[in-house]
């Protein structure tokens, strides 16, 4: 098949809408854009055959049955190699070393399609210091180095992504590294929804953000000392945490009497499934500084809410590692600060927030920088791996 054709792109996860998180955005977003530059592509692979198929997109979406029991690997592979003969299809690109470009690479022995891996962070990193990564379990380890050896191109959302991925043994040639993206036009809407009327917070509060679901290497816990120390001498600062999880910082955020002056908004859903308006999109836009904490190299690929963040024109602070340094850059967008230097972040916050000016300043670099990273310029990134594996 020449390049010029229309491709048959499959989009092979372990999850997908309505489960909310970065890789399902990455996808929707590539499937969207791939679309709309005149392609075919179709996700395929996520459970909730029967309860999920309400949810309907612009895209095809292939949903198998739920599966449970000893022989889940075997028949997701056979679900994948029916879907993949009878829909044609002409690229693989799974978003997922374990289980999914596993599974295409045993599917892959009764054909030849193209594979291109895209890992999400858990499935190709290791942190052995806060237990983190599929990579951890040497059943695991074993079967991520398959895939990885098997695939034609594996892409990286960052430097550390890359370095994982050569560590599980994919060769340098054989990596491209794409960033993740961002849907810019939803922080230049006028949602007309009250941040701070909706959350009771004074009309001068000034609101530190931070959006994601809780997991150890997020750095919360610091994030809330950190604040403790912020509130002391800026009794007008609010944090607010959006995500799921969270709950379980309510504790250390009692013992540091900061019930009044924290904010755990829980999961707040993006427009992804007919809702009226962008609850989300309004948080980043009528905040005033963006916050991640997260502790180690490999904690974060490349976060999307912080591109999101930076989309909404927010100067942010953020903890020194890869992926967070590859989009902030150290006094023209934001501040960069060791993931133990809780005084030091606790500073640049105090030091942005005293100053309007500064902050509108880096603000608006972010958004030179977040212009860089639209979708349609990621996915045309992508097409382009895909064309030169066809050709």
């Amino acid at each position: 098949m020449k390049s010029d054709k229309p491709l048959n792109i499959v989009l092979y996860v372990p999850s997908f809408f309505p489960t909310v998180g970065g890789r399902e955005v990455v996808v929707h977003y590539m499937a969207k854009w791939l679309k709309i530059l005149g392609h075919n592509p179709r996700v395929i692979g996520p459970a909730g055959w029967i309860k999920n198929r309400k949810y309907k997109f612009e895209y095809p979406v292939h949903r198998f049955p739920t599966l449970r029991g000893r022989l889940v690997e075997q028949v997701s592979q056979l679900n994948l190699y029916l879907d993949t003969r009878l829909w044609k299809t002409d690229i693989i690109h799974a978003h997922s070393t374990y289980p999914g470009a596993y599974h295409v690479r045993q599917v892959r022995r009764l054909g030849n399609t193209p594979l291109v891996v895209t890992p999400h962070g858990e499935d190709i990193h290791i942190i052995p210091e806060i237990n983190f990564g599929l990579r951890m379990n040497p059943e695991l380890d074993a079967k991520i180095k398959q895939a990885v050896a098997g695939a034609d191109v594996c892409t990286a959302i960052s430097d550390d992504v890359a370095n994982s991925l050569l560590g599980a043994g994919a060769r340098r040639e054989k990596i491209v590294q794409i960033p993740n993206g961002i849907d810019l036009e939803r922080f230049d809407k006028d949602e007309g929804i009250a941040i701070r009327e909706q959350y009771e917070l004074p009309d001068d509060a000034l609101i530190i953000l931070s959006v994601a679901s809780y997991h150890i290497k997020r750095g919360y816990e610091n994030l809330i000392e950190v604040f403790s120390k912020v509130q002391k001498e800026m009794n007008n600062a609010y944090l607010l945490i959006a995500g799921r999880g969270t709950e379980v910082l309510n504790g250390q955020i009692s013992m540091l009497g900061l019930q009044d002056n924290v904010c755990l908004l829980g999961q707040i859903k993006p427009p992804f499934f007919g809702d009226d308006k962008d609850m989300l999109a309004a948080l980043y836009r009528q905040s005033d500084i963006y916050v991640n904490a997260s502790m180690a190299s490999g904690a974060e690929g490349l976060s999307l809410a912080l591109l999101d963040a930076m989309g909404a024109r927010l100067p942010v602070v953020a903890t020194n590692i890869s992926g967070n340094k590859d989009v902030i850059l150290d006094g023209e967008n934001g501040f960069l600060v060791e993931p133990d230097n809780k005084e030091g972040m606790a500073k640049k916050i105090i030091h942005l927030l005293r100053d309007k000016g500064k902050m509108d300043e880096f603000g608006s670099v972010s958004r030179d920088i977040a212009n860089e990273y639209s979708w349609e310029n990621i996915t045309r990134k992508y097409l382009a791996i895909y064309k030169d594996l066809m050709d």
